[in-house]
């Protein structure tokens, strides 16, 4: 496992003399740990934007996040309507859900049969 601090990705980057240098390690993402600090240390500086609306900004978009789960969630164990769903996240967001909890559900039975 590597990890490489913000000043690592910025310099990739930026295409910077060291670029080369992280190059191998910052493409190898199966072999990558990367800390929070250095995702909000890197957007800061590439966006021109102040830490905490950086913060803010990822905040909201976590919540979003949580609140489509929850709901597509509730949609797949029956206990919301399809309308319902589409309505509180909208209906690309139930399509795909629909798609993946299908597609899972062929794997199952797949799996289950050898």
């Amino acid at each position: 496992m590597n990890v490489v601090d913000s000043c690592g990705w910025l310099e990739y980057f930026a295409d910077g003399p060291n670029a080369d240098f992280f190059a191998p390690v910052l493409e190898n993402a199966s072999e990558l740990v990367v800390p929070s600090i250095s995702y909000l240390e890197t957007l800061t500086r590439r966006i021109h934007k102040p830490e905490a609306e950086v913060l803010t900004m990822a905040f909201q978009v976590g919540l979003r996040q949580l609140w489509r789960e929850h709901i597509l969630g509730q949609y797949l164990r029956h206990e919301i309507t399809r309308d319902q769903a589409i309505e509180a996240v909208g209906i690309d967001w139930v399509e795909l859900a629909e798609r993946q909890h299908k597609a899972m559900m062929e794997d199952l039975a797949w799996a289950l049969e050898a």
